[in-house]
């Protein structure tokens, strides 16, 4: 199954290699057949066999999860979330492409059919591990190891732009210190039971806030740490695959949200993704930091020491002058997530 991982990479050569091993697994383990494009490259599934692998009428992922599917129609719970990648209705010219390099690989003939619905391999991860059947839960599972080797394994996507924390814990504490002079608690590395059938007993969140309200009784914040740029991989790993968003809103309520936040940011296939996201959203550091300096100045206003936020600690305090000005923060205000399209005729996507 190495030609699968090398047909992806041929496509994205960036590509999360933790994600990667899952999906020749997955193949291995549960008969998925691919096929690439004529040009050789990426990696490319007919939904209909997703949806049997995993257990479910072969209509599950059609009816529930296709960007075609009617409101009506669609089965998902309130945690769900719109899939990663992309889904191709392959007609005509090009149905007949892909049936000649089907039957190429497989020696197996996809019959008269005039159209069929096929996901990249960004979708058919996303896919498999979302849901609550026997075989869904069996993804789940495999997707949480390959959550363990992408967090100990970080790859910097982006080589040329350097974070000015070293680790994830030299960020977390200068955090954790700046928000000790607000009343805006932040607790750190909260456990809470992971009830999704992987093999972790328990997740841990960075830091937490947890607010009460007049009307929805409680509103929390959970605040996702990374040292380096958050990648797209980091969320769609964070949300799906180890479903940080459904852990943490089955135990604190459903007015519950996740924050990632980094020195730098995340990167433009991030910020771009979690906008198809309810209740998930990327900030830089220094976002977060001047919001708990203004936190902090409330604080210190009522005591009559407001000089002790304006003037001393962004000045003369090197944690927090550390961060509030990240040498790449100009660049990332360039970078900003772009604003959502208006609606309006959707371009024809050319799979093969």
């Amino acid at each position: 199954m190495s030609d699968l991982k090398n047909s992806i990479l041929a496509l994205n050569p960036k590509a999360d290699p933790s994600i990667l091993e899952d999906l020749v697994q997955y193949c291995s383990e549960y008969s998925l057949k691919w096929i690439p494009s004529t040009q050789g490259k990426g990696a490319y599934f007919i939904a209909s066999q997703l949806s049997e692998a995993k257990g479910l009428d072969v209509e599950d992922y059609r009816k529930n999860w296709s960007d075609k599917a009617t409101t009506a129609t669609k089965q998902r719970s309130s945690d769900s979330t719109k899939l990663a990648g992309k889904e191709y209705k392959v007609t005509a010219n090009d149905l007949n492409k892909l049936k000649k390099i089907y039957h190429a690989m497989y020696g197996e003939s996809l019959g008269r059919i005039n159209s069929l619905l096929v996901v990249d391999w960004k979708r058919a991860y996303s896919y498999l591990v979302q849901g609550s059947s026997d075989t869904a839960k069996d993804f789940q599972g495999l997707g949480a190891k390959a959550i363990e080797r992408a967090t100990s394994t970080q790859i910097a996507q982006f080589s040329d732009t350097k974070s000015i924390y070293s680790t994830e814990l030299e960020f977390h504490a200068a955090l954790t210190y700046l928000s000790s002079l607000t009343n805006y608690t932040l607790k750190s590395e909260v456990s809470i039971l992971d009830t999704t059938d992987s093999k972790c007993k328990h997740r841990r969140f960075d830091l937490i806030h947890q607010q009460p309200h007049r009307t929805k009784g409680k509103v929390v914040t959970i605040y996702e740490l990374k040292a380096n740029m958050i990648t797209y991989e980091d969320v769609i790993n964070t949300i799906e695959a180890k479903q940080y968003l459904k852990l943490a809103k089955d135990n604190y309520g459903e007015h519950t949200s996740i924050i990632f936040v980094s020195p730098l940011g995340g990167s433009p296939e991030a910020l771009a993704y979690v906008q198809n996201l309810d209740d998930v959203s990327i900030m830089t550091g220094r976002q977060l930091s001047l919001f708990l300096l203004e936190k902090a100045k409330q604080k210190h206003d009522k005591s009559g020491d407001g000089y002790f936020v304006e003037s001393l600690l962004p000045k003369n305090n090197s944690i927090i002058k550390k961060l509030i000005k990240s040498p790449q923060e100009s660049r990332l205000q360039l970078s900003a997530a772009p604003s959502k399209p208006a609606p309006g005729p959707r371009r024809a996507r050319t799979l093969l």
